[in-house]
């Protein structure tokens, strides 16, 4: 045999045993070598014109290429595999390390294999520091436990959500919430993998929005939503439980708000939350309802008795003034109370009767309380129905108007009248200002109404004018509601001028606490006021809170003495020294001064006395219908 020949044999006899042992990549350089010379190999065998060695060479030609091309094949793929697990991995890396979370790995004995960098934020330790401590370590120790089962549970194959408390390494907190997964290599499980989400900020504003849900801003008391929601939870009670409902209105509340403003309202209400905190423990729901009105459940089984002598003792810690900006202010309370389950069923029931005890309270009294009876029902829906009626009452000519002269003393002669208001229902009979105006102010037809008496006062004054001289005047009242919602000046200018009467003839009158309000925007439309050339009187002169200082900016002409100081002025010292006086500081202001509520000649002659000659009363006459005043008028004239 030539060498060729001799090669040939070689190469079969290692391809034979390569296949026979199975290493086949062993013998891959073989067969590439085969594949460099196999033309020259074929055409020498050719050449020899051996048939045997030629079907050897054939054979393994074939066998070298069934096992060539397959096994190129695999590994191709496994260079382009091991390229995807690179490129998996980096992508992996980059979620790790650059994810918007903390991500983290532990092994079961809890100690951290990797962190990202967001874990090294949260926690405040390096990657390194936290590498070389379990999770336990960074955990609150109250939630120890808690972070201990939830990792246990994971390392038994179950995925869990969890918040957890952290503590960081300058002694912060932080909730955390934490997604956990088992680590699975080869079926077992060698660690957790952990992704948290900082939650602090999102819970503090949950429990934020929720305390602002029930509970009061302005006194950090429950609310009426909380106050609601406990009542359902007693009525709901498997056992019966008596409780009684409370329901606090504070007097003259409204008053000290038009004036000293709002914001001093607001404190007054702040300091009212207080002294009711300090009175009544824990065993009470205490809640504002909203303005001056204040609730309080009461349970604990107490009885009426043990109720009332509750209700004393918030009424007598208002006995003492509260503190506003180093200025005392003296409030005091109406409470109503309802019962359950004598008064009621159900929540709008109890809240219902509790709600009329107290206006019973404040209809017949203040500074008491009252427990709900059955005939408040029958009061209540009498104020209900006149409410609804008054509605209609001026489209349906049900109002009419009275006058009560005005008297000069000095001249004895009748100088104007003030226009009052009546009601004449068609069912009920004739019915006082003093049933029906606070529920035309609360409603706002204290609006129209007092147009309406304004248009008539007018008319009828002018006709009386014609009969009876043209010095006459007429007083009408006006609300604060009226006088600062409505243009007033030009709805009086307008009613002037469409009857044609003199402005100096209008009186307006105006309480003091009305005057008190708003100084700016007082001050300012009664200026316009009096140019239009209209009297401004301050009635009830007194009864408020004004200043000298305040009295000298207000352009009005003249004071009213209220009918509380000129009743008793005969026997009382205090009312006499009181009346004395607001005369002496109306004449150093050079103000026009006037006594309402003149009923006897004893009190006549003390006027008389301190320089007061204009006056109104039942001692000249009562207040009167049209037909009244003409004939008064007559009969006084002769």
């Amino acid at each position: 045999m030539n060498s060729d020949e001799n090669l040939l044999i070689s190469l079969g006899w290692n391809v034979l045993g390569s296949l026979a042992s199975g290493t086949v990549f062993l013998f891959l350089p073989y067969l590439v070598f085969y594949g460099m010379i196999e033309e020259k190999l074929i055409i020498n065998l050719d050449q020899q014109g051996d048939p045997y060695l030629i079907a050897l060479a054939f054979n393994l030609l074939c066998i070298g290429l069934l096992i060539y091309i397959p096994d190129r094949y695999g590994v191709l793929k496994q260079m382009e595999q091991s390229e995807q697990l690179v490129k998996h991995e980096q992508q992996f890396q980059t979620l790790f390390h650059h994810n918007p979370d903390a991500v983290f790995s532990v092994d079961p004995n809890g100690k951290f294999i990797s962190v990202n960098f967001i874990a090294s934020e949260y926690t405040g330790y390096s990657i390194s520091d936290l590498k070389r401590m379990t999770f336990e370590d960074v955990v609150a120790p109250e939630n120890a436990n808690l972070a201990k089962g939830m990792f246990k549970r994971s390392l038994q194959g179950e995925v869990h959500q969890f918040e957890v408390l952290i503590k960081t390494k300058i002694g912060d907190y932080k909730e955390l919430y934490i997604s956990t997964v088992p680590i699975m290599i080869s079926g077992r499980i060698v660690g957790v993998y952990g992704i948290a989400k900082d939650v602090t900020e999102n819970n503090r504003a949950e429990k934020m929005i929720h305390y602002l849900a029930y509970h009061d801003e302005l006194t950090g008391m429950a609310n009426r939503r909380y106050f609601n929601e406990e009542l359902e939870r007693l009525l709901m009670h498997e056992n019966q439980v008596s409780f009684a409902i409370m329901l606090l209105d504070f007097d003259r509340f409204k008053r000290i708000n038009d004036l000293f403003g709002h914001e001093f309202g607001d404190r007054v209400i702040q300091a009212i939350g207080k002294r009711l905190s300090e009175v009544l423990d824990d065993r009470f729901v205490v809640a504002r309802l909203g303005g001056d009105e204040f609730t309080i459940i009461v349970t604990g089984n107490l009885g009426e008795r043990g109720v009332s002598l509750l209700a004393q003792h918030v009424l007598e810690s208002f006995q003492y003034p509260l503190l506003i900006d180093h200025q005392e202010c003296l409030l005091t309370a109406s409470i109503g109370i309802s019962l359950y389950p004598q008064h009621g069923k159900d929540a709008a029931e109890l809240i219902k009767y509790a709600d009329m005890a107290m206006y019973d309270v404040k209809d017949k009294s203040t500074n008491n309380y009252a427990f709900y009876k059955e005939e408040m029902s029958n009061q209540t829906l009498h104020k209900i129905v006149l409410e609804n009626d008054l509605r209609r009452a001026i489209d349906e000519d049900e109002l009419i108007l009275h006058y009560q002269p005005k008297i000069n003393t000095r001249s004895n002669s009748v100088i104007g009248f003030e226009a009052l208001v009546r009601w004449q229902h068609p069912s009920i009979g004739l019915i006082s200002p003093d049933e029906f105006i606070s529920a035309a102010e609360e409603t706002g037809l204290i609006i129209p109404i007092e147009k309406w008496v304004m248009s008539q006062a007018c008319q009828q004054l002018k006709k009386w004018q014609c009969y009876f001289g043209e010095n006459l005047t007429m007083a009408v009242n006006l609300s604060q509601r009226h006088f600062y919602q409505e243009d007033i000046v030009c709805t009086i200018s307008s009613i002037l001028q469409n009857v044609g009467l003199a402005p100096s003839s209008l009186e307006l009158e105006i309480t003091e606490s009305m005057a008190m309000f708003n100084e700016k925007e007082t001050i300012e439309k009664l200026n316009r006021l009096r140019e239009l050339g209209l009297e401004i009187s301050m009635d009830d002169f007194g009864t408020g809170y004004s200043s000298l200082s305040y009295m000298n900016k207000l352009p009005i002409n003249r004071l009213k003495i209220d009918r509380l100081f000129i009743r008793d002025i005969t026997s009382n010292s205090g009312d006499l020294a009181i009346v004395t006086t607001i005369i002496s500081m109306a004449h150093h202001l050079g103000l026009e001064i006037i006594a309402e509520g003149v009923e006897t000649e004893a009190q006549l002659r003390i006027l008389h006395e301190l320089d007061c000659y204009e006056v109104q009363g039942y001692f000249y006459s009562k207040p009167l219908s049209v037909e009244g005043v003409e004939e008064y008028m007559h009969s006084y004239m002769k």
